[in-house]
């Protein structure tokens, strides 16, 4: 008999999107899974679309989560029947085959499975070729969080409810809003390093707007706070790696936000740690484009 797959979505105002993201769980060829909806009191026609599908495994759930997705979350988690919890954003949806790929993953014992989604720019685009960077680790999947990139798309992302549930769940601290996902990766991390990356691209993930890890200084202080909870499970030379990607995360971000000055500068923090070489190289690239730039602006010869 299929093993149990507990699925938690939390929306807010999201009735449109929730109907595609629920349609592509009843569309799975893995049959044995419910879905906790897990509502933040919306105001549209959220209770109407939950309740259309008709289907008893799909159970809605209301909360007030004072702007704090992960009590969502967390609610779903709490309230889920299931040995095995996969995440799902009310905006994101999967291909059919992605709960029964994952599940055939852990039948060789892995705890977390995840995968690469597709990237969704407009309601109108047709054809996908772009992906989020989700890849495999061979190493410790701690400091490949910290200091080498790794990107764990939460809406691929599928473990074992023990595992969440010796992390002690996802953390509700409002300093963490948006990169507590991230935060619940590495405290799994310290618990087993048996993550495990599907070789398909299994879903796809809106980018299309009113992502809550927009480019602003808040972000920022996020982040650091972050490493801040982190770094110190790493040994010397590893917080040196980690605090000079750091640097490089922060210097992104200046960009987007389009604060040249500032990224120069927190590239240049960067190249002066033992950056991973792939970020290094980067970063020679966009201090070289940023001073491009700066001279063309000024008319510098």
């Amino acid at each position: 008999m299929q093993a149990l797959i507990s699925v938690v979505i939390p929306t807010y105002n999201r009735a449109e999107d929730l109907h595609r993201a629920l349609q592509s769980v009843i569309n799975q060829t893995y049959a044995n899974w419910e879905v906790c909806v897990v509502d933040n009191n919306s105001t549209d026609s959220t209770d109407e679309v939950a309740l259309s599908f008709n289907d008893p495994r799909i159970r809605l759930f209301k909360i007030d989560n004072k702007g704090v997705i992960a009590a969502s979350r967390n609610f779903g988690i709490r309230n889920a029947k299931a040995d095995y919890i996969a995440f799902l954003d009310s905006d994101d949806w999967w291909l059919p085959h992605k709960l029964q790929k994952s599940m055939e993953l852990f039948s060789s014992g892995v705890d977390v499975v995840y995968h690469n989604l597709y990237l969704v720019e407009s309601k109108e685009q047709a054809s996908f070729s772009r992906q989020t960077g989700a890849t495999g680790v061979a190493g410790s999947i701690m400091n490949a969080l910290l200091s080498r990139g790794l990107s764990i798309p939460n809406s691929s992302a599928m473990v074992r409810a023990s595992i969440i549930r010796s992390a002690g769940f996802l953390s509700e601290d409002p300093n963490l809003v948006s990169v507590e996902d991230l935060d619940l990766w590495l405290r799994i991390s310290k618990i087993t390093n048996n993550f495990k990356c599907a070789t398909e691209c299994l879903g796809y993930y809106w980018v299309g707007g009113g992502n809550l890890s927009s480019a602003s200084w808040k972000q920022v202080k996020k982040i650091q706070y972050l490493y801040s909870l982190h770094l110190s499970s790493l040994n010397k030379d590893l917080r040196f790696e980690a605090n000079s990607f750091l640097h490089y995360r922060i210097a992104r971000i200046a960009i987007n936000m389009g604060r040249m000055r500032f990224a120069s500068q927190y590239f240049r923090l960067a190249l002066k740690g033992n950056l991973f070489w792939k970020y290094r190289i980067k970063s020679v690239y966009f201090l070289c484009r940023l001073s491009c730039e700066r001279r063309l602006k000024f008319g510098c010869s």
